[in-house]
């Protein structure tokens, strides 16, 4: 995990320890780093299955990716979280790995200023994406820092 997520798991589970004394299964410190639910309504849950798969791809040599399973579809605010942005920016995307269909892809909406490391996942899932759509960009465009994406399952 990056150092940003590092952090808020760690103080997730601070504050878990610190307020909770039950065992929590991994599923549900997930979702309370996904989204600050309430963890006993969560505990009381816990058969709940998840409807999503959130990827979260980062800007780094390694296009490492993280992929959560969560019980709802992200909101707004959680993507800023997970992007570690004010504002958000939807562009398409398509990716195998992902869908076999078109799928929306949540970026920095001032990444290039922010974060100038360039997105090789995000940046070809976009291309492949305007190839099969007749799209065009301006040429060496590139999409910059952590991108988000979902699909239900």
């Amino acid at each position: 995990m990056n150092e940003g997520l590092t952090h808020l798991w760690n103080r997730i589970i601070r504050d878990i320890e610190r307020t909770y004394m039950k065992q929590l299964t991994e599923k549900q410190l997930i979702a309370k780093m996904y989204d600050d639910v309430d963890v006993t309504k969560e505990y009381k849950d816990a058969k709940a299955k998840p409807k999503y798969h959130v990827y979260l791809w980062d800007a780094d040599a390694d296009n490492t990716e993280t992929v959560f399973e969560a019980p709802a579809k992200p909101t707004l605010e959680q993507m800023y979280k997970l992007i570690g942005c004010d504002r958000v920016e939807r562009v398409s995307g398509y990716d195998k790995s992902v869908s076999n269909r078109t799928f929306d892809l949540w970026i920095d909406e001032e990444g290039k200023f922010n974060n100038p490391t360039k997105n090789l996942r995000a940046t070809n899932a976009w291309y492949r994406w305007m190839q099969r759509t007749g799209y065009m960009n301006t040429p060496g465009d590139c999409i910059t820092g952590k991108a988000v994406c979902y699909k239900k399952i």
